[in-house]
C-alpha cells in the first residue's frame, strides 16, 4: 500500500490483483495474523483487552492491564478499523512459542506510525526467550532518531547478528505496509533478507538465522529492553510467517492488503 494522506492510502504497491477469497491463511506457514477488522474485543471505553489470532494458531495479543490497552480506531483506514498504540505504555502481549524459523520470516505490518519524542528501536514485533533481554530475538523495529529507518535482526544468544535496514522507509502520519522477507535453512547460520515498502525492495543483505528455540517474551509494539521506546501510532494489520514467501506469494498478500484497506 502506498504511502498516504490521514485517510487515504494510494495505488496498489503491485500490478498482481488480489484473488477472489484469499487471506494470508490460504499460504502455508501462517504464524500469526491480527486484523484490525476481525476478533478485536474492546471494553466499554474503546481500549483492546485482546487481538485474536487469524492463522488458527491461538497466537492472540492480549492486555489484561486498563493502563496499557491500546484503543481501537473505530473508522481509521477505509471504513475500517485499526489498533492504536500511543507510545507510552501501549503493548500487547503474545503467548510463548515463535520458536521455529529455520525455514525463514515474511512479515508484513499494514502501519500508520506516528511522531514520538522517543522512537529509537521502537518495535513493531519484538520476540525474545526473556524479558530484559535480547536473548535470541527476532525483531521488526522503526530505527535510529528520527525513526525512519526500517530495521530486521535477529539476535544468536544474547549476540546481535547482521541486519538489514532502509533508511527513510518509515514516514510518520501515512499508510504504509512494510515487509521483511527472510530466507532460511536449517543448516545455515546467515541467510540473505530484503525488505521493502509498499511492495517495493528498500533494502537487503545478510540476517543471522534464528535459533531454534522456545521464545517466552513476545509482544506487539513494545521491547524486550524496557529502556526502549514503545511504537506510537496505528496498526491496521500484522501478518507473520515462519518461512520465506516466494515472490508472487508476497504479491498475493500485498494485493489482498491493498484491495481491503485502499478506498
Amino acid at each position: 500500500m502506498a504511502d498516504a494522506g490521514e485517510d487515504a492510502p494510494a495505488d496498489a504497491p503491485t500490478e498482481v490483483a488480489a484473488e477472489a477469497g484469499f487471506t494470508p491463511a490460504s499460504l502455508s506457514g501462517l504464524l500469526i495474523w491480527l486484523a484490525g477488522d476481525l476478533g478485536v474485543s474492546v471494553t466499554s471505553a474503546g481500549a483492546v483487552s485482546l487481538w485474536s489470532d487469524q492463522s488458527g494458531n491461538m497466537n492472540h495479543g492480549t492486555q489484561s492491564s486498563p493502563a496499557a490497552q491500546p484503543v481501537l480506531l473505530a473508522s481509521a483506514l477505509n471504513g475500517l478499523p485499526a489498533v492504536h498504540f500511543d507510545g507510552v505504555a501501549n503493548f500487547l502481549s503474545l503467548p510463548a512459542g515463535f520458536s521455529d524459523f529455520t525455514a525463514g520470516l515474511s512479515a508484513f505490518v499494514l502501519v500508520r506510525p506516528a511522531a514520538n519524542t522517543k522512537v529509537h528501536a521502537a518495535r513493531f514485533f519484538d520476540f525474545s526467550s526473556s524479558f530484559g533481554s535480547l536473548t535470541d530475538a527476532v525483531v521488526f523495529v522503526r530505527f535510529d532518531t528520527p525513526g525512519d529507518q526500517l530495521l530486521y535482526q535477529a539476535y544468536l544468544a544474547s549476540t546481535p547478528g547482521p541486519y538489514v535496514s532502509a533508511a527513510g522507509a518509515v514516514a510518520n502520519g501515512v499508510w504504509q505496509t512494510l515487509e521483511v522477507v527472510a530466507t532460511g535453512g536449517p543448516e545455515l547460520s546467515t541467510v540473505s533478507a530484503s525488505l521493502y515498502k509498499n511492495g517495493v525492495n528498500v533494502g537487503g543483505g545478510t540476517v543471522a538465522v534464528p535459533a531454534k528455540t522456545m521464545r517466552g517474551s513476545n509482544f506487539v509494539a513494545r521491547s524486550n529492553l524496557a529502556q526502549d521506546p514503545f511504537f506510537k501510532g496505528d496498526i491496521a494489520e500484522l501478518i507473520v510467517f515462519a518461512r520465506a514467501l516466494t515472490d508472487g506469494e508476497r504479491k498475493q498478500v500485498e494485493a489482498y492488503l491493498s484491495a481491503k484497506w485502499a478506498p
